[in-house]
């Protein structure tokens, strides 16, 4: 049983036996699936960017939207994040939000290191006069996503990557390099069993 399999007397080794092909007998988790979604060569990441939001925003609404399954979108970092968002509310065809750190040293208007890119002080200034506090901002974005019908996407660079489990999160769309635990631990936050999912799906634009 899963409880036999998944426990251990007191004093007794607990033996890593429990494998991911007997939780998905078991309806524990569903099974993965990964596509590799091959794009040209641009010159411009910003192009890129646009064309990878057009072709995710499709790809959901032929496959998830409507049916209150809901989306990740991983990215590389904070300007990325922020200009996907600028992309798909463009394209307008899915409904999406950004959830990302303050960016470093974060102290209102004051500069940063890498993330002090001016798209991610000028998003992060529109949080704070919105929401007050980065705080109330993630429980907001979270809640919606978890409860309400919009986002159907939720844009992220490290966050929710582990320890976030919201069974309608269907699909998980990558741009960035991902190994090892990390990868695992991503993945996984797809593979939660719910009513009408069959599989947990990985779109790979990173390769």
């Amino acid at each position: 049983s899963n409880k036999e399999r998944m426990t251990a007397r007191f004093g007794e080794v607990i033996k890593p036996t429990y494998s991911i092909r007997q939780a998905i007998e078991d309806q524990m988790i569903v099974p993965l699936l990964y596509e590799r979604r091959k794009l040209v060569n641009y010159s411009s990441d910003k192009q890129r960017i646009y064309d990878i939001a057009r072709d995710l925003s499709y790809h959901f609404r032929d496959n998830w939207q409507g049916t209150g399954f809901k989306g990740q979108l991983v990215c590389s970092g904070k300007p990325a994040a922020v200009h996907y968002k600028q992309c798909l509310d463009e394209i307008g065809i899915i409904t999406s939000e950004v959830l990302i750190a303050p960016p470093d040293n974060w102290e209102g208007n004051e500069t940063a290191t890498e993330e002090s890119d001016n798209s991610v002080k000028a998003f992060w200034r529109q949080i704070i006069e919105e929401y007050g506090t980065a705080k109330k901002y993630e429980t907001n974005i979270i809640n919606r996503f978890c409860n309400g019908e919009s986002p159907e996407i939720i844009i992220v660079v490290d966050k929710l990557l582990t320890g976030f489990s919201e069974p309608k999160n269907t699909v998980m769309y990558l741009d960035r390099k991902l190994t090892n635990h990390t990868l695992l631990q991503a993945a996984a936050r797809v593979n939660r069993v719910h009513e009408g999912k069959n599989f947990g799906y990985i779109i790979d634009y990173y390769g």
